[in-house]
This record gives C-alpha cells, structure tokens and sequence, in this order.
C-alpha cells in the first residue's frame, strides 16, 4: 500500500529522521499515528480480564457484529475499531504492511483459535464502520484479556496501555473484580483522565447479586483511586443486540461516550499526539546512540559485543524459561499451603466466634455482628499469613535474580558499553499490591422480605432461635468466602508480581541486543567505504541529532 503523506510538522520530521536512519518500523509507526492525528482519532481501549464480554461490547456499541465472540477466550490482537463510510478491515503485518483484509474474515487474524498467541506477526488490525457514535473520533479498541492462559495475549495489551486516551474497564458480578484488574485501574488512574466501569453480562445474576457487584466494586474504586469518582454502567451487551433496545444503563452509557467524544476529544487528541512524539523521540534517540557507538567502536570490539548481547538475550530467555518451571512449582507449594491454612482457619475460627456471637437482639442486629466479627477475624488471618507467603516468593524470585545477574555479569565485563545496567534492580519481594476487599454479602445480611414476616408472625423465643441459627449460618459462610478471597488475593499478587520480574530481564537483554544488531550492520556498510565515509556517517547522525533536538524544543 502506498505510504500515507504526512502533514503534521514534527512528525514529518520524525518520519524523516527514522528513513534516513533506516529505521522502517518506527517510520511506519510515525505514520500510523500522523494518520491517527490528522483523522482527529482518539482511543478508547476496552480492557479487562479474559471472557468479561469485551468484544461483543463493543458489537453492540458499534451497531455491528464486527468482531469474534466465543465461550472460550477469543481475541488475540489489539483491534481499533473507528468510523468509516462502509464496513471494511486492513491489517498491518510486521512483513507485509497494511493490506486490505476482508471483515467477515477477521477470525482468522484477530482470534486465538485462528492466530494462537499472534503466531502471525500481526502489528495493528483496523475495523470501519459507518456507526454514528464513532462519527466524532471516537475509536473503540478491542484487547486481548489479562489473565489468559496465553501470558502472550495480556502482554499484548499491556504493550498498547501507553497509546491509551480513555478506557473503559470491563468487570462482571460472578466473578466480581479481582486483583489484576485492580491493579490495571491503579496503572489506568495515573495516566487516563476519561475512566468509565462497566458491570458486564448484567442479564445473568439477579438483582440482589448485581447489587452486591456493584457495592464491591465501588469500594475497591474508593481503595484503588481514593478522591477520584468513576461512574459504572450496569449493561448486557448480548440483551441490547438480541433485543435491539436498549436496557439498564445503555443509554447512559452511550451518552457518555457520545459527551466524551464531543466535549474532550480534540483535548484527547493533542494530548495523544505529544505523548507518541515523545515515545518516537526517545525511540530514535536509542537508535543514534547505537548507530555512532558501532562506528566509534572497532570492528572486532563491535563484534565481540554483538556476540554478548545476543548471548546474554539467549542466557536471558532460557533463564526466564526455566524459571517459570520452578514459579510453578512455588505457585504449586504455596497454594497447597494456604489451602491448608484455610481449612484450618476454618476449623478454628468459627467456635470462638459463635460462641462471642451476641446472644440477644433482632435479626439484623445478630447479621450484623457477625459480619462484624467476621471481618475482624479475617483481616487478622490475611495479615498473620503475610510473612510466611513472602518469604516463599522471595527465595523463588532470589534464585532468578541469580542467575540472570550472573549472565549481566558476564556481558558487562566484555562489553562495558552494552547498555545494560550494572547490577538488575530488581524487587524480588512480592511487590504487587493487596487487592483484598472484606466481602460483606449484603444480600444475605438482609433478613429479607419473607423472614421478616415470619418473625412477626413468630414468638419472642422462636424468631430469636431462628435469627441466631441465621447468624450462624451466615457467620460460617462469610469466613469461608473471605477466607477463599485472601487466599485468591495473594496468588493473584503472586503471579503480578512474577511477571514483573521476568518482564524486566526479558525487555532489558532483547532491546539492548535488538538495537546492537541494527546498529552493527549499519555500521559494517560504512566501514566498508572506508575512514572517510565513517567520518561522513558520523556528521550525518549528528545533524540527525540536532534535528532531532529541535522537534522536542
């Protein structure tokens, strides 16, 4: 296809500094976002854990079945969905660029099943659609869900969180959010102004459920972003298509976006063009410094380095592989433990606790009080457990830390200059943050509508005989399910905080040696001229320099 002209100032320059320095991808990634710019286009990226409805969401938002839905977990590729005046697709691979793809054909791209971890080197997948809502530059983006059991999928996502303008985070009631999609509101609260907080698949729980939903979610909004109010939308994408009209909080939904679009978006959209030119800049500036270090360096140093880095990318990725085999067996450890320490719990925390259980009152009085001691009981336990998990984790992640400070080691002491950092400053401790919330289950804490009758229909020590069994009953099942969620809390933060980690290793070793390559082969080129076209390349990639320095000032 042909290249898009661009028109915007610092990106052309951009556009010209990434030719002239060779460097065809970030020249394709400067017009990927110029041609976004001068559309006037701003993302909205629809994000959370695999199998919450995201796809057909933005179905229904669009007024099109669009893209792939399924029972098990579907999209593989970040997928933008925009205006245009027809239904038509293109996809842009890392091979062949952008081509024209047929849109009842997309499964085939943007599927796990048809493309299993993006095996096809897809870049970026765009959908046009003649939808009213997307009429104002409103793109609605699709992201393969966190927490897939293809780890390739989330890393997916979390590669496009920078390009994200506003988002709308996708939870449900059954199960309600969980700990790493708390964590992705924290990260989505520091950079998106524009947050919104969809209660997906509304049609499948009942109403007190959705009301218990909606209260737990809410209080891990207040926990996660405090001073910050997030509106959330109770909605069944699958109800609004079948139906063809819209329920619970559709139409409030659809107004909100349709205000963002017209009241925000050229702010969204400038905001978005300076923060890519800020990511292209620092992108380019890695190169340059690659680019004249291979020429100032002797060929044979320039090799031996090369060697290291790929080395020490290979070192990396069989430690990181490794690794996970002894994460696994830790997760397995850990995870029989706390089961242990469950039952446990169990066992010996309800006794007492029946037992301090007030043994007068109404109804509601005895629910609440063993709700009160519930929570009382349980945050104590979460926090009795914490040092023991801690410790597990930390001597896991110690003996990666090891060996890959070993493998950095060996590469710094032959290549001083490798851009890798003299020692990995890396957390070992488990870092990721407690997303524990104390369960309540309100529904059940109601006496409710029939009991209520009952008891006034009862005697005096009848309806108290039956409250306390009630406040029995409901104490027994509060510990059980806040017990279960502390133990979910701290394997979730235990997998957070592992891929962490082997993120870190893993980019530090690829980009210095992916740049190291680029750069050594461009320099063999010129030092085949000889000393003179050296001298020549070095001023050349120094005014580059200086253009480059303009753009930013």
């Amino acid at each position: 296809m042909v290249a898009a002209v661009v028109r915007d100032d610092a990106l052309g320059a951009l556009e010209r500094i990434a030719l002239a320095l060779d460097a065809t991808t970030l020249a394709d990634d400067v017009r990927a976002v110029a041609e976004r710019i001068d559309e006037r286009r701003f993302y909205v990226a629809v994000l959370g854990q695999f199998k919450r409805g995201k796809s057909t969401l933005i179905n229904a938002l669009a007024g099109q079945p669009l893209l792939p839905t399924g029972v098990a977990p579907v999209t593989s590729v970040v997928t933008i969905v925009k205006h245009g005046p027809r239904v038509a697709a293109r996809v842009r691979s890392r091979a062949a660029g952008w081509e024209p793809w047929a849109p009842e054909d997309l499964a085939a791209i943007v599927a796990e099943q048809g493309n299993p971890a993006n095996t096809r080197g897809i870049v970026a997948v765009e959908v046009e659609v003649p939808s009213a809502l997307l009429a104002h530059g409103l793109c609605l983006v699709d992201t393969p869900g966190l927490g897939s059991v293809n780890e390739a999928n989330s890393h997916e996502t979390r590669e496009f969180l920078p390009h994200v303008d506003a988002a709308l985070l996708v939870v449900g009631a059954d199960p309600p959010i969980n700990g790493e999609e708390a964590q992705l509101l924290v990260q989505l609260g520091a950079s998106v102004r524009d947050l919104f907080i969809v209660l997906a698949k509304a049609d499948r729980v009942s109403p007190e459920e959705m009301a218990d939903a909606r209260a737990f979610t809410q209080r891990v909004l207040e926990q996660s972003l405090p001073g910050r109010t997030l509106p959330v939308f109770e909605v069944s994408a699958k109800q609004t298509i079948d139906d063809g009209a819209a329920s619970r909080d559709w139409e409030r939904l659809e107004a909100s976006l349709r205000e963002l679009a017209q009241g925000a978006g050229a702010q969204l959209v400038e905001t978005a063009r300076q923060r890519e030119i800020d990511a292209l800049t620092r992108a380019l500036t890695r190169y340059l410094d690659e680019a004249e270090g291979a020429l100032r360096r002797p060929v044979a140093e320039t090799e031996v380095r090369l060697a290291s880095l790929r080395l020490g990318s290979d070192e990396a990725a069989r430690a990181t592989h490794e690794l996970r085999h002894l994460f696994d067996a830790g997760h397995k450890q850990i995870e029989r433990r706390l089961e242990r320490e469950r039952t446990t719990f169990l066992s010996t925390a309800y006794p007492p606790l029946a037992a301090e259980l007030r043994a007068e009152g109404t109804r509601a009085e005895l629910l609440a009080h063993a709700q009160e001691l519930c929570e009382r009981r349980t945050r104590a336990w979460r926090d009795e457990l914490r040092s023991g998990v801690e410790l597990e984790f930390s001597a896991t992640a110690e003996r990666f830390v090891t060996a890959a400070g070993a493998v950095t080691r060996v590469i710094r002491a032959a290549t001083p200059d490798s851009g890798l950092p003299e020692a990995l400053s890396l957390d070992t401790s488990l870092h990721a943050r407690s997303r524990y919330h104390f369960t309540p289950l309100n529904v059940e804490a109601s006496p409710g509508m029939w009991r209520g009758l009952a008891d006034r229909l009862r005697g005096e020590a009848s309806t108290l005989r039956s409250s306390r069994e009630h406040a029995d009953q409901f104490l027994l099942r509060l510990l059980d399910v806040n017990a279960r969620g502390i133990v979910g809390d701290y394997i979730d933060r235990i997998v957070e905080s592992r891929r962490g980690i082997e993120r870190a290793i893993r980019e530090a070793f690829e980009q210095a040696a992916t740049a190291a390559t680029r750069a050594a082969t461009s320099a063999a080129t010129v030092r085949e001229r000889g000393e003179a076209a050296i001298a020549t390349e070095l001023a050349r990639l120094a005014r580059l320099r200086q253009d480059l320095a303009a753009i930013t000032t």
